[in-house]
């Protein structure tokens, strides 16, 4: 339900990349397609690769401080 979360955070395993995509941007879709290993077929979503920025703040006040090489720490951070 988007009024329980701000983001959603999908790490595409294969290819070692997460993307970083605000809720209000997932609202209307039902699927969707990511290209993280072609150069051909680009996404839409590419903008949201590695878009750590959208969780710099969570509308609350609350400040997120992830490493992004940690993927635990990130995960820790995350969970709140």
């Amino acid at each position: 339900m988007a009024d329980e979360i701000d983001v959603l955070v999908a790490y595409v395993v294969p290819e070692d990349v997460w993307y970083v995509f605000p809720v209000g941007e997932l609202a209307r879709m039902r699927s969707m397609k990511l290209f993280p290993g072609t150069r051909r077929k680009r996404s839409k979503f590419e903008k949201y690769r590695e878009a750590w920025w959208i969780l710099q703040e969570d509308g609350r006040g609350k400040c997120y401080n992830i490493s992004l090489n940690d993927s635990q720490g990130m995960m820790s951070a995350l969970r709140g």
